[in-house]
């Protein structure tokens, strides 16, 4: 077998070729071809390039940098109000206070009452097993 070089011997001309030229004047060929449409005359007649925009268009993005901040800071203090040792800032009449006393004074009789009640030992080693847990690594 002789070695030949595939690539000299296929043409890679396949006959699509640009002509001269063709891009130079192709924007003003291309808008001399579609018609004119009926907006496009009355925007030029009116004021080029002027948006007029309404009282909510412009005062919107304040709007809504207000709204993002006014959920910061909510955000913040309801998390500061939650955090333990923190409820003390809690007026005894607030519909939240029995919450926050919840989670800052009780929360280890509520771990003891209401969550290890719910949990069966079949479920602990249940999930001791899946964890991969050797009951001979505990000597």
């Amino acid at each position: 077998m002789t070695d030949r070089n595939i690539l000299s011997e296929a043409d890679r001309r396949t006959g699509m070729t640009v002509p001269d030229g063709f891009f130079e004047q192709f924007n003003e060929r291309m808008v001399a071809m579609l018609p004119e449409q009926p907006w496009e005359a009355e925007a030029e007649k009116s004021e080029p390039h002027v948006l007029k925009r309404n009282m909510w268009q412009r005062v919107r993005p304040y709007v809504y940098m207000a709204a993002m901040f006014a959920g910061i800071w909510l955000m913040m203090n309801m998390s500061s109000f939650f955090a333990p040792g923190v409820g003390n800032n809690v007026s005894p009449s607030s519909k939240l206070a029995p919450l926050a006393s919840l989670l800052t004074d009780k929360t280890d009789s509520y771990v003891a009452d209401y969550a290890l009640n719910n949990f069966d030992d079949a479920d602990i080693f249940d999930d001791l097993y899946a964890s991969g847990f050797d009951p001979a690594s505990i000597n």
